[in-house]
């Protein structure tokens, strides 16, 4: 039996940013080792051996990749995604040796069905900010065993120990306890506490670290955004979820002076739908 119609969808970057300063004219970091899906499945990648501007950032090599296709042994349309960067180095100050994103979906093949989507396999090693080990505290187990939107909800109004390790992580309702210069790291600071799982139009945003290491002189935390003096701001880990799809993203570094520009590290996007026809007039939405 031929199986029905689906769209697969899966994406990912080794690299990507702009620098404004201190060149004379900006420089666009275009998209490294970049891997797109085909719409019908199949298979990609893409690899960059290194990558170099002098004192600025650099790194030893980016690998991407792409699978999607129809399991007929158990009726599922199967989808992996995975960005890899490795020896990563922003301005010799912030260092990563591995970082690593990636994204795994199962989507029935029955109309209506809810996928099975985890970030299995998404890690990063040996982080360090001006030579200082960043301990890292991860929630990505977690996200694996809370692998469809559904089971979020209900884990999120049922459990209160992780409903406050969310909202202390995401520092809900309390946009006051947060610089200006970091604010928009954290979506849901202007939103009130509640048993419902905090969403906007379908879509809600996770961080998947909390950094242990105590601020200090020159060196402030909060939640999984560091603040670095005469550096910039570290984002680190977030995930976005929404009914059938999720997007990763690794490292984000937004830098002020003397350097100035963005860049982000590892990301990678996967989903998929069904691409059934629509039922004739009449016959629903």
């Amino acid at each position: 039996m031929k199986p029905p119609r689906f769209l697969f969808h899966a994406s990912a970057v080794g690299l990507s940013g702009e620098i404004l300063r201190p060149i004379q004219h900006k420089q666009i970091i275009e998209a490294q080792a970049p891997t797109a899906l085909p719409r019908y499945g199949g298979g990609a990648s893409a690899r960059l051996e290194r990558f170099d501007v002098p004192g600025i950032v650099a790194h030893k090599g980016a690998a991407t990749q792409a699978n999607g296709a129809y399991q007929g042994h158990t009726d599922t349309f199967e989808t992996t995604v995975q960005s890899t960067l490795t020896g990563f180095d922003l301005r010799g100050i912030l260092t990563a040796d591995v970082l690593t994103a990636s994204v795994t979906s199962s989507h029935p093949s029955t109309a209506g069905g809810e996928p099975k989507i985890s970030i299995k396999g998404s890690q990063i090693q040996g982080l360090r900010i001006a030579g200082k080990e960043i301990e890292l505290e991860p929630r990505l187990d977690i996200f694996n065993q809370l692998d469809s939107l559904s089971k979020l909800r209900d884990y999120y109004k049922d459990n209160a120990s992780f409903r406050e390790d969310f909202e202390r992580a995401a520092y809900v309702g309390q946009e006051g306890a947060l610089p200006e210069d970091v604010r928009n790291f954290f979506p849901w600071r202007r939103h009130k506490k509640s048993s419902t799982l905090h969403e906007y139009n379908g879509m809600t945003i996770i961080p998947l670290y909390t950094v242990k290491n105590p601020s200090e002189p020159g060196f402030e935390v909060y939640g999984n955004v560091i603040r670095v003096h005469d550096f910039g701001r570290v984002h680190i880990g977030e995930l976005i979820i929404e009914s059938h799809r999720r997007r990763v993203m690794m490292l984000h570094a937004d830098l002020g002076s003397p350097v100035e520009g963005t860049f982000t590290a590892s990301c990678s996007d996967g989903n998929g739908g069904s691409g059934n026809p629509p039922p004739p007039n009449g016959g629903g939405n």
